[in-house]
């Protein structure tokens, strides 16, 4: 079932997808992202110069803050899940050893079975443009701007597509 925020109720959504009940989730954000380390690569087109620029810039590493949070918090839940299945795994070998060591039926069945409030969700794949998008651009609208970051923006994502090991329209 597909779920939809585009920003207007939080800028990155990733834990309102997850309740929703999303297991394959994609990112789409306007401003260059690296994906090694988390570490955006964001300066604005044309450099900080003048009011408009440094608000823009100011904006975007605001938003791109906000993303770097939630991926680590996302990333820091599928590791609590994982490890609290593998305790739970732990747990029911040990109690399985003990009862054989005692001469009790076997009762690991039961004894591994965890409740848990979340899941492991695989990571999102994440399309951002490759350069920023200069805030006029986004601004006013014209016809052949728009064409053109549509443009950047398929072509943006096909690669992220192909990243993520997925299989990419008119690809191989």
């Amino acid at each position: 079932m597909p779920f939809w925020d585009g920003g207007t109720v939080a800028n990155t959504p990733l834990g309102s997808a997850i309740d929703a009940g999303a297991d394959d989730i994609v990112v789409v954000l306007m401003t260059p992202w690296e994906d090694e380390g988390d570490q955006p690569r964001y300066t604005p087109a044309g450099g900080v110069r003048g009011l408009l620029a440094t608000a823009q810039a100011a904006f975007e590493w605001a938003l791109l803050a906000s993303f770097q949070t939630d991926l680590k918090l996302f990333r820091r839940t599928n590791q609590v899940v994982r490890l609290t299945l593998e305790n739970a795994r732990l747990g029911a070998e040990n109690t399985a050893l003990r009862s054989q060591l005692a001469g009790q039926p076997d009762s690991a069945a039961q004894a591994g079975a965890v409740d848990l409030a979340h899941r492991d969700v695989d990571l999102p794949v994440i399309v951002s443009p490759r350069r920023p998008i200069p805030l006029m651009d986004v601004i006013r609208y014209h016809p052949d701007t728009h064409e053109r970051l549509y443009g950047m923006g398929y072509e943006d994502a096909r690669g992220a597509w192909a990243r993520a090991g997925r299989r990419v329209e008119g690809g191989p």
